[in-house]
């Protein structure tokens, strides 16, 4: 259940990465850690199960945020190199 729910933080993360700023993930872990706390007493695990699987829900959105960040800033500069706008950085400020 763990590893289900890591892959669904690091794919939230990356849409994140590619869509928001930083700041979008301060709740978006406290949620995670929340969600891994009532998943850990619905199955009715131990404290340290439930410590250990908010850790790497945590971790897994912070690394699929920075996936998201990485993947947004080579699409922008890829987009530079040939002379074209990038797509994600074209809206109106």
């Amino acid at each position: 259940m763990a590893l289900e729910l890591a892959i669904i933080c690091a794919a939230a993360g990356t849409v994140l990465g590619l869509r928001c700023n930083v700041l979008v993930l301060v709740p978006t872990i406290t949620f995670a850690m929340l969600i891994a706390g009532i998943v850990g007493i619905a199955h009715a695990k131990g404290v340290w199960s439930m410590v250990v699987m908010t850790a790497a829900l945590g971790s897994a959105v912070q690394l699929g945020y920075l996936a998201g960040t990485t993947t947004r800033a080579l699409i922008g500069s890829s987009a530079r190199l040939w002379g074209k706008p990038a797509v994600m950085n074209s809206a109106p400020r």
